[in-house]
């Protein structure tokens, strides 16, 4: 699935970046914003930028500013993003309730950044300015509006960073009301990004909003939905990456991912993923290739005394290992991106120990590599007709599922008939 957003820089005085503005786009063609809802705007936005791969990568660590409405707010969304990285967009039709500005102030307390877009000075504003950082000034509004909202913002010792600068009277004017950053076509116009992105399965997304409504909910069962689809997976890994601490143990399994973030997160992400425009298009059998794997990869654990514990880690490993078929991405080169344990990240860059040779035995089952396979019974002792009837436990187990989806499994019988 191919993902747009558009990133436009915000400059310094030295005309430095200082950090990015992120917007909605739905194509590759340069075109104002085109969505109709804002939450499903923003929620595509973060999906496809801090979700889609490492954020401080991408953006060489400067600060990433991002649009939120009230709904976001108040459902406090942003906190599923590093606040060392986002500064949090206050859109200009979000209203000042109580409500919204005491999760702008809790959100605060945690470290959280805030700029007013499009501001201008109100008594119904007002209150906004008690957590802002930043305040964006529009220099297509009223001048003399802009002049008297950057002078009660200068008393409050706020960062003024004017927006739509287009020319070098705009500069000027922008130095003359003490702006210290600066946005717009006079420096760059906003630049388009594509990338791929991994689909969720549209019956997990509705499964997991109808456990989630439940008051008995078991965070269990909700790792047992995730596990069955590698791209909900690989989504629900980049959260944590996002808002773990350093201290925090490296991920083992889909139960301990969804353990770190707890229920009341693990609602927030799921309302993130709703917003985003689902599709299933060419991914069933990617899907059905990562059940299959990671299946596979538990059950042969099973079969190994040194690895039988850590079944659940083998099964991570086989779910995300389809991420190079999902993103056109190299898995060696992604892997790190995620927070798994050191175990699946050798196993999948290729070290050689028992983790990367049980991955390596089930990528051979996939090709017909029978050598391979017969060197792999022989090292961990185990009877040829035990690790086929696994293998078809596996398949079974895959197509049981894509079947259970509506969906019926596509697979060749070359991988049936190669075991005759």
């Amino acid at each position: 699935m191919e993902v747009y957003f558009a990133r436009q820089p915000i400059m310094d005085l030295k005309r430095e970046v200082y950090g990015y503005e992120l917007l909605y786009r739905n194509s590759p063609i340069p075109a104002p914003y085109s969505g109709t809802n804002g939450d499903v705007s923003t929620s595509e936005v973060i999906n496809s930028s801090f979700f889609g791969g490492d954020p401080y990568q991408m953006f060489n660590n400067k600060l990433i500013f991002v649009n939120f409405t009230e709904n976001l707010l108040l459902n406090r969304t942003p906190e599923l993003l590093p606040a060392d990285l986002l500064v949090i967009e206050i859109l200009e039709e979000v209203n000042a309730t109580p409500e919204v500005l005491q999760a702008c102030r809790d959100m605060k307390k945690k470290g959280y950044r805030f700029a007013l877009d499009d501001y201008i000075y109100t008594t119904q504003t007002s209150a906004f300015l008690e957590v802002a950082d930043f305040v964006k000034l529009d220099l297509q509004m009223d001048r003399n509006e802009v002049l008297r909202t950057a002078a009660i913002c200068r008393k409050r010792n706020l960062k003024i960073l004017t927006e739509k600068v287009e020319t070098d009277e705009d500069v000027d004017f922008s130095r003359s009301v003490n702006a210290t950053l600066m946005q717009g076509y006079f420096f760059a116009k906003p630049l388009i990004v594509s990338k791929q992105s991994a689909t969720p399965m549209q019956l997990t997304f509705l499964r997991l909003v109808s456990m989630l409504n439940n008051d008995d909910v078991d965070l269990r069962h909700i790792a047992k939905i995730i596990e069955v689809d590698s791209a909900m997976t690989m989504k629900l890994l980049r959260v944590v990456n996002a808002v773990r601490q350093d201290w925090m143990e490296k991920v083992t399994s889909v139960h301990h991912a969804v353990r770190m973030l707890g229920l009341k997160r693990i609602k927030e992400w799921l309302y993130l993923v709703g917003l985003q425009q689902l599709r299933s298009e060419g991914a069933d059998e990617f899907i059905s290739m990562a059940f299959f794997r990671a299946k596979f990869c538990e059950l042969i654990a099973y079969e190994v005394p040194s690895v039988r514990p850590h079944s659940g880690e083998l099964y991570l490993m086989g779910l995300i290992s389809v991420v190079s078929n999902l993103t056109n991405e190299n898995i060696a080169d992604k892997i790190d991106e995620f927070p798994v344990s050191e175990n699946i990240k050798k196993g999948l860059k290729g070290t050689d120990d028992t983790y990367r040779n049980i991955f390596a035995v089930v990528l051979a089952y996939e090709q017909a590599q029978w050598e391979q396979v017969d060197a792999f019974t022989k090292r961990y002792n185990i009877y040829p007709k035990k690790l086929a009837d696994l293998y078809i436990k596996s398949l079974n187990a895959a197509e049981s599922l894509m079947h259970s989806n509506g969906s019926p499994l596509r697979s060749s019988g070359r991988r049936f008939r190669s075991l005759q």
